[in-house]
């Protein structure tokens, strides 16, 4: 079965309209936890698609946050194989900051959903 994993921040932020379509088009889906889980697995056996959620930290915070540097690596790989990757919100930071991009913090914090 092709395999989603969503990499989760926060343990109350999911997939939401995602989870139903990547469903109804056959896709497992798996989440897990950036700040807890092991993601070495992720870059020898990567999913078919990986979805990488947001979280209340910037993708800049290295030195508080050390797993964002695997997550780095993890998406790096992943680009450079061009394999289906989304980032959303702090996800999409991380994106970024693996292509080479600065990403620094805004003027004010923000917070959205929907």
């Amino acid at each position: 079965m092709k395999t989603v994993v969503a990499i989760r921040h926060v343990p109350f932020e999911g997939l939401g309209s995602f989870a139903a379509v990547l469903s109804e088009h056959g896709y497992k889906l798996r989440y897990m936890e950036a700040a807890t889980d092991n993601l070495s697995p992720l870059v020898l056996d990567p999913p078919e698609i990986l979805i990488v959620l947001g979280g209340p930290i910037g993708a800049y915070e290295l030195k508080s946050y050390p797993f964002l540097a695997l997550e780095q690596e993890i998406i790096r790989k992943r680009m450079s194989e061009e394999l289906p990757t989304l980032g959303v919100c702090l996800g999409a930071q991380l994106l970024a900051a693996a292509a080479g991009a600065h990403v620094y913090p805004g003027d004010r914090k923000e917070l959205g959903w929907g």
